[in-house]
């Protein structure tokens, strides 16, 4: 007996509805799979870093990161930490190191934490946020215990040739914040003791009190941000052997400043990459913080 021609005809349907149904259970899996690789990307990206610590990122050493609300234990104490969006970090992060890295990947809620390649005595802290600020802008704030600070002035002093050595550090304090577009004012306090090399003489210089203010502009370009900055004493007291009070030499010590600063900001360029409009909170304090 002949096959019935309905049957013949209804088979080729019932196949490719079974095809379409396959189709759509592959897309389905694939969703959920993608949707739980955003969902669970932030998590995998600390697992990661963390599985693999310490790890080395070009000026940093990375010895811990974690995702979580609270900032973990073992990196509640560090010295530097910085706080931005998790946009402003992949922007950051892109421009360093020139790899992409997806959004999806960072979020409100990472920490990493390590020390720094040409400073390891000073750790550092790094928190994504989504409102770092009131404002919205990344947050730099330090604080360096005094003995750490003297060795690393003095460090630098010595590199570029500066006869000062010695010393002692009573207060510093470097508040910085924009003022406008593309501008930054700091003030600065700074207090206490050095010796200063004038020809083979040592003299022993106390800085009772220093209150300045540096006007900060930065120059954006294709390739870099320049800097020009002003330096303007509002209070200068303290005493140099033989001289007396440092007072009368604030014009001449403002002038000194703003000539180096003349000389050496045009070769400190600043990546376009870093957020100009940033708040700075830097202090030296006789605290003892935990190294890692």
């Amino acid at each position: 007996m002949p096959a019935s021609p309905t049957l013949d005809h209804g088979l080729p349907p019932r196949r490719h509805g079974r095809r379409w149904w396959i189709v759509g259970m592959l897309c389905a899996v694939m969703g959920v799979a993608a949707i739980t690789v955003v969902m669970t990307a932030p998590r995998l990206v600390c697992w990661g870093v963390d599985r693999w610590r310490p790890a080395h990122g070009g000026e940093v050493l990375i010895r811990g990161c974690q995702f979580s609300d609270q900032v973990p234990a073992g990196a509640a104490t560090a010295m530097v930490v910085g706080r931005c969006t998790p946009a402003e970090f992949r922007r950051i992060w892109v421009g360093a190191s020139g790899y992409w890295v997806p959004g999806f990947a960072l979020a409100d809620g990472q920490h990493a934490w390590g020390t720094f390649a040409q400073a390891p005595d000073i750790t550092w802290r790094l928190d994504l946020v989504n409102e770092p600020s009131p404002e919205g802008l990344p947050i730099v704030s330090a604080r360096i215990p005094t003995g750490v600070a003297e060795r690393l002035l003095t460090d630098v002093l010595l590199d570029r040739q500066v006869p000062v050595t010695a010393v002692r550090l009573s207060k510093v304090k470097l508040m910085g914040e924009p003022t406008a577009p593309e501008q930054l004012r700091f003030h600065l306090q700074l207090s206490g003791a050095a010796t200063v090399e004038i020809g083979r003489s040592p003299l022993a210089v106390t800085l009772e009190n220093l209150i300045a203010q540096v006007a900060v502009r930065v120059i954006p370009s294709a390739t870099d941000q320049r800097l020009e900055a002003a330096f303007t004493i509002d209070d200068l007291q303290g005493e140099v052997p033989f001289l007396g009070s440092l007072t009368p030499f604030a014009d001449t010590l403002e002038k000194q400043v703003n000539q180096r600063l003349g000389q050496e900001l045009p070769r400190a360029l600043v990546p376009v990459w870093w957020p100009a409009a940033t708040r700075w909170d830097l202090q030296v304090t006789p605290r003892v913080v935990t190294e890692y």
